[in-house]
């Protein structure tokens, strides 16, 4: 949860014959003490997803 205004994203998209990449970046001046990566069925992946490469979570404490 932060404040309106505090980060602004920049997306980049790459959609071709050999890949299709979506990079998000946030940015912005809010210390950061923790970053988690959350996979598997109740984080917004598969089940037998154990990298984090069909969905997942990113929890950030601040």
């Amino acid at each position: 949860m932060f404040n309106t205004n505090v980060l602004s994203q920049t997306d980049e998209m790459v959609i071709n014959d050999e890949e299709r990449t979506l990079k998000i970046v946030l940015e912005g001046r809010v210390p950061i003490y923790a970053v988690s990566f959350l996979y598997g069925t109740g984080n917004g992946g598969s089940a037998a997803d154990t990298r984090g490469t069909t969905g997942g979570t990113i929890k950030f404490g601040y």
